[in-house]
């Protein structure tokens, strides 16, 4: 992370629908960061979105590779791009209310754990 306000990330089913996020995680100190998610789910093998929102234009995550290096973004710029539904200071939405695609997004390095 980079320093600057509040990030936060969520994990979203196939229909766009929230299934388990993390609160507002500031920003003002860079490194890892380490948060408790709002709810617990058990995710069943399946097709999932991955979110995150900030409430600044300053911050950033640490990113995975971007989507000419990575086969699984490089595909189709349907599994990438800017949900409808904005996130609110550093917490995303109940639903992405669509995707728009997009490409040259580098997915943000998230691990969620027990």
């Amino acid at each position: 992370l980079s320093v600057g306000g509040f990030v936060g990330v969520g994990i979203y089913d196939k229909d766009q629908n929230l299934l388990v996020r993390t609160p507002a995680v500031s920003t003002t100190t860079t490194g890892i960061k380490t948060v408790a998610t709002t709810t617990t789910v058990t995710l069943e093998p399946g097709v999932y979105w991955a979110a995150h929102t900030f409430d600044n234009t300053t911050s950033t995550l640490r990113a995975g590779p971007s989507i000419t290096s990575g086969s699984i973004m490089s595909s189709t710029s349907s599994r990438q791009g800017s949900a409808t539904n904005p996130g609110v200071a550093g917490v995303v939405p109940a639903t992405l209310g669509g995707v728009s695609g997009g490409s040259g997004y580098n997915p943000p390095q998230i691990f969620f754990e027990p």
